[in-house]
C-alpha cells in the first residue's frame, strides 16, 4: 500500500459517509460516528508510533482503523440503531460494504485480507485462529489488536465527552438506553475484580456498562502503548468519580481498587544495550517500543556494574521489573549477575555472535520478534539454573583447555566479521595444536580424579556440548545438575575415534571422554595455571570452583502456542 492509495481511500470513505445525509437524531449519530472514526485513526497512529511499526505497516494499520466501522451507516439506515443485538453484526456488515464497493481490490491479496480481517474481528470477544503461519500471521494479529485497542480507547473518550456535555441525556443510545441510577450486577463486579472478560449479556445498568469498560484496562488492551495512553488520559479516575454519581454501592470502590492494583502490575521494562552493538544499537532502538526504557552501556564500562547503577536509581518500586539484555551471551550473563538477589525477570534480545542462551531457550533470533517476546506481558517465564566461578555468574558453560583457548584466541573483530564461524575456526586450530595437560577434578567436594586432558568443559546448556561431544547426556538448564566432560586426546587424530565410540556406546566410558555429573560444584586444578572461560569470556585461571544455583533466574521465553486474547 502507498500513502497515495490511503489518501484516495480516505476520500472515498468521506464521500460514502456523506451519501447518508439525513436530519434530526440520525444525522447527529452519523456525525458522532464519523468523529469516532477520525479519533480511532489518530489513536491507532499513536499506538503504532509507540510500538515502532514500520512505515509500510502503519499504512495498513491506518486503513484498517479507517474502515473498522464502515458497516455502521447501513446498519443505522436499515434498522435505526447501532445496537448489534437489535439489528446486525456491524463488523460483518462492514466487510460486506468493503467488498461490494471494491475499495481494496487494487491492493495485493495479502494486504486486503489483513484489513478485512481486522474489520471483521474488531468487535469479537476473541480473535479467531488464523490459518496462516509465521510473519503474516503475526502481523495480522497485530493489525487486529491495533484496531481493537484504538476503538476501545476512543469509546472511553465518547463516554467522557457525553458525561461532560450532557450528551447522555440528549442521546441515551450512546449507552444503549440502560437504566442510569442502579447498582452494578454482582456477576459484573466479580468478573472485573478477577480480571476476567465480561459477557455483554450481563450488562443491566449504566454502572455495568462503565465497569465493563474498566475491565478493558486489565484484559482488553493488547499493546503496552495502549495501556499507557489510557493511564495518561486518566480513564480509571474518571470512571471511579462518575460511577459514584450513579450509585452509592460499596462495590464501586471495591472494583476500582482491584483494577488499580492490576494496572499497577504492568511491568517496568528496561533494555540494557551491549556496548558491542554497532552504531550504539541504532537498528535495535528503532524496534523498541517508545514506552520502554533504554540504557546503552558505554564502551569499556562493566556491564554488571552499569546495570546495577541503573537499577539503584529512583524508580517505581511497586511495579514488577523486567530487564532486557540486548547483546551476546556475555551480556546476558553480566545482566543476569546484576539481578542477583532481585525480584526481577530477565528477557533476552540476541544480538551477539553465538547467542547460545537464546538458541537453547527457543527465543527468536530475529530482532523484531525477540523484542516482541521481551515486551509482551503475556510471555511465559522459565526458572533456570545459574553457575558461579568466584564472584562471576554465568549461564552456559565454563572450562579449561581447548574451549578456553578458543575463547582467548577469538578476537572481537573476528566475531564481528565472521560471526559464529570465528569460534569454529579457532576451535579447529586449537584442537590441532592442543597438548594434554595434567588436571585434577573434584565433584561435589569429593576425592579428586587426575586426567591428562586436552579439554575440560562444565555445562549447564547443551548447545556447545552437543557440538563438541555428540551423543552425550541430555544437558538442561533447569535440572539442577552440572554436566562435566573431560576429553583426553593424545593426538588430534583421535577425534574421529571419539565420535565413533560415542555413537556405538553413548553410555560407556571409552578412555577418551570421561563424563560426570555434579549436584553442587566442580573444582578444577592444574599444575600450571590455565585460562578459564565462562560463557565466552576469560574469567581467570585455575584453580577454579564452579558452583550451580538451581532455578535461581527467571527468564522470559516465547509462548509455544500463540493463543488468542480476550477482547
Amino acid at each position: 500500500m502507498t500513502s497515495s492509495f490511503l489518501k484516495m481511500l480516505t476520500e472515498r470513505y468521506d464521500a460514502y459517509v456523506a451519501s447518508f445525509h439525513c436530519e434530526g437524531t440520525r444525522a447527529e449519530m452519523i456525525r458522532l460516528k464519523l468523529i469516532h472514526t477520525r479519533h480511532v485513526v489518530e489513536t491507532a497512529a499513536e499506538i503504532m508510533e509507540g510500538e515502532r511499526w514500520s512505515a509500510a505497516e502503519r499504512l495498513v494499520g491506518e486503513a484498517a482503523a479507517l474502515l473498522h466501522d464502515v458497516g455502521r451507516f447501513t446498519q443505522l439506515r436499515d434498522f435505526g440503531t447501532f445496537e448489534d443485538v437489535k439489528s446486525v453484526n456491524h463488523a460483518e456488515r462492514g466487510v460486506e460494504v468493503i467488498r461490494e464497493l471494491g475499495w481494496l481490490d487494487a491492493l495485493p491479496s495479502a494486504e486486503r485480507a489483513l484489513i478485512v480481517d481486522a474489520v471483521a474481528c474488531h468487535n469479537q470477544k476473541v480473535i479467531p485462529e488464523c490459518p496462516s503461519d509465521g510473519e503474516k500471521r503475526e502481523f495480522g494479529l497485530r493489525v487486529c489488536h491495533l484496531v481493537r485497542d484504538a476503538d476501545k480507547l476512543d469509546i472511553f473518550r465518547i463516554l467522557e465527552d457525553a458525561v461532560r456535555d450532557g450528551g447522555l441525556e440528549r442521546d441515551p443510545e450512546i449507552v444503549w438506553g440502560l437504566p442510569v441510577h442502579a447498582p452494578p450486577s454482582p456477576e459484573v463486579v466479580k468478573a472485573v475484580c478477577e480480571g476476567a472478560p465480561v459477557s455483554y449479556s450481563l450488562i443491566r445498568s449504566l454502572s455495568d456498562f462503565v465497569l465493563v469498560q474498566l475491565g478493558w484496562l486489565t484484559g482488553g488492551l493488547h499493546f503496552a502503548t495502549s495501556r499507557a495512553i489510557a493511564a495518561k488520559r486518566g480513564v480509571l479516575a474518571f470512571r471511579r468519580e462518575f460511577l459514584k454519581t450513579l450509585t452509592d454501592s460499596p462495590d464501586i470502590d471495591l472494583v476500582c481498587d482491584a483494577v488499580a492494583r492490576m494496572v499497577a502490575a504492568e511491568p517496568r521494562v528496561l533494555f540494557i544495550l551491549s556496548p558491542a552493538l554497532p552504531e550504539n544499537g541504532a537498528r535495535l532502538r528503532a524496534l523498541i517500543p517508545a514506552w520502554a526504557e533504554v540504557c546503552a552501556v558505554p564502551p569499556g564500562e562493566d556491564i554488571t556494574a552499569f546495570t546495577r547503577g541503573v537499577l539503584s536509581a529512583p524508580g517505581d518500586a511497586s511495579r514488577p521489573l523486567r530487564i532486557v539484555a540486548a547483546g551476546g551471551d556475555g551480556t546476558v550473563a553480566a545482566v543476569a549477575q546484576a539481578l542477583t538477589g532481585m525480584d526481577a525477570e530477565l528477557a533476552i534480545v540476541p544480538a551477539g555472535t553465538g547467542n547460545l542462551v537464546a538458541r537453547e531457550l527457543g527465543i527468536p533470533l530475529n530482532l523484531r520478534d525477540a523484542v516482541a517476546v521481551a515486551t509482551d506481558r503475556g510471555s511465559p517465564v522459565r526458572l533456570l539454573d545459574t553457575m558461579t566461578a568466584g564472584d562471576r555468574l554465568f549461564l552456559l558453560n565454563a572450562g579449561v583447555g581447548v574451549n578456553a583457548e578458543t575463547v582467548a584466541m577469538t578476537s572481537r573483530r573476528g566475531k564481528t566479521l565472521f560471526g559464529r564461524s570465528a569460534y569454529a575456526g579457532a576451535a579447529v586450530l586449537n584442537a590441532i595444536q592442543s597438548r594434554p595437560q595434567s588436571v585434577a577434578v573434584s565433584i561435589d567436594g569429593g576425592v579428586e580424579e587426575t586426567f591428562e586432558a586436552t579439554d575440560v568443559l562444565v555445562s549447564n546448556c547443551g548447545s556447545l556440548a552437543r557440538g563438541l561431544y555428540p551423543n552425550g547426556p541430555d544437558i538442561r538448564m533447569d535440572d539442577g545438575i552440572l554436566d562435566l566432560a573431560v576429553c583426553c586426546l593424545k593426538t588430534p587424530a583421535e577425534y574421529p575415534l571419539l565420535y565413533l565410540k560415542k555413537r556405538l556406546s553413548p553410555e560407556k566410558e571409552n578412555g577418551i571422554l570421561h563424563e560426570r555429573r555434579a549436584k553442587a560444584s566442580v573444582t578444577i586444578r592444574s599444575r600450571e595455571p590455565l585460562p578459564v572461560q565462562a560463557d565466552g569470556d576469560i574469567v581467570g585461571t585455575t584453580p577454579v570452583e564452579i558452583r550451580i544455583h538451581p532455578r535461581s533466574l527467571r527468564v522470559v521465553v516465547q509462548n509455544a502456542h500463540h493463543g488468542t486474547r480476550p477482547a
